[in-house]
């Protein structure tokens, strides 16, 4: 629970703090208590991933698109450990995607890689930035998968939640009262241009 005061914000009744960057992913609870919604369908991918044994030979990082149920790919890329993160992802459709067809279709696009040899597998929502909540409301922001920063083509989020995150501390650090207003300010100056981009190309 998110209560906003004027000079504090309180979480779940216990903690108190006088600004709060809420950086807790796709199903972000600090997001549900500014009352937006999950993105809708078309808007939110579900991806699965793990990690397979790595290929011999020098590295190589493998993306494979699919013309069935695009936008859609399978990805490979070693990890400098032994092992390559494997995995397949694509965008919703008002339909379920089930853990079955996920590794059906990661099977099918990536023949090299033998899924019994895949471990540690998880799906997880991506929410693309083609659907954005607002950055934040007084002392509340959101950064990251909770701000819906998943490009719409890549899939890719760790940029986006590095880059929101810093600037999201940086405005909460400087003037608290002011931060979703100094936060969105900022946010627009370095990436409203990218995404803007984005979105118009997904919807192309």
């Amino acid at each position: 629970r998110v209560e906003i005061a004027a000079d504090r914000v309180l979480l779940d009744g216990e903690l108190s703090a006088r600004a709060v960057v809420g950086a807790d992913g796709a199903g972000s609870v600090v997001r549900r208590a500014l009352g937006h919604p999950v993105n809708p369908d078309r808007h939110l991918a579900l991806a699965i991933r793990g990690y397979a044994p790595a290929p011999a030979g020098p590295p190589e990082q493998l993306i494979v698109t699919s013309a069935a149920r695009w936008p859609a790919y399978a990805w490979a890329f070693p990890i400098g450990d032994g092992r390559a993160n494997v995995g397949y992802g694509e965008v919703l459709r008002g339909e379920p995607l089930t853990r079955a067809h996920l590794l059906d279709r990661m099977a099918a696009l990536l023949p090299d890689v033998d899924p019994a040899t895949v471990t540690g597998l998880r799906a997880h929502h991506l929410p693309l930035s083609t659907h954005r909540a607002a950055p934040g409301q007084g002392r509340v922001l959101l950064a990251g998968d909770a701000l819906s920063l998943i490009n719409p083509f890549t899939g890719e989020g760790i940029f986006y939640a590095l880059r929101s995150g810093a600037l999201a501390g940086a405005a909460a650090a400087g003037s608290p009262a002011e931060a979703a207003r100094a936060y969105a300010a900022t946010l627009r100056a370095r990436l409203g241009t990218h995404l803007r981009h984005s979105s118009v190309a997904a919807w192309l």
